[in-house]
């Protein structure tokens, strides 16, 4: 995706998505209301295969809620449920409130196209507040 800031191009992979389930750019994210519940996915350019790299969610949570990060060569599952169950051992969760940034460290076994998906649920009702995902690269790793 490409969104066009003024004179300047600029390339988007991680999308957005609303609780409405609508998508939008990662550039949408600057004109999403204060105190909006939000989630994003930022991942490193020049991951390698068999090397440490980190993945980090950030975001805000009007309330508390629980923040989902799933990693899987095959893609985002299409919903939270799915996901929970296909990529069980390749997940994170984070207890989060207000603004929110964390962390995580992976590993890629293989070179090749890598998927991050990550989801905001609220604590109590189990509500989906927000979803982002993306895909990167993974390098080889040259010895």
């Amino acid at each position: 995706m490409l969104v066009v800031l003024g004179a300047l191009w600029v390339g988007c992979s991680a999308l957005v998505a609303a609780a409405d389930g609508a998508p939008s750019s990662a550039a949408d994210r600057i004109a999403t209301p204060a105190g909006a519940n939000r989630i994003a996915i930022d991942a490193p350019d020049g991951a390698k295969a068999r090397k440490p790299y980190n993945i980090t969610l950030h975001g805000f949570a009007r309330r508390s809620a629980t923040a989902f990060l799933f990693v899987d060569y095959l893609g985002c599952a299409k919903s939270l449920r799915v996901e929970r169950q296909r990529a069980r051992n390749a997940s994170y969760s984070y207890a989060v409130k207000g603004d929110f940034a964390k962390v995580s460290g992976w590993k890629s076994s293989t070179a090749g196209v890598d998927h991050a998906c990550a989801y905001l649920v609220a604590f109590r009702s189990g509500t989906l507040l927000a979803a982002a995902r993306m895909s990167f690269q993974i390098a080889r790793r040259h010895r």
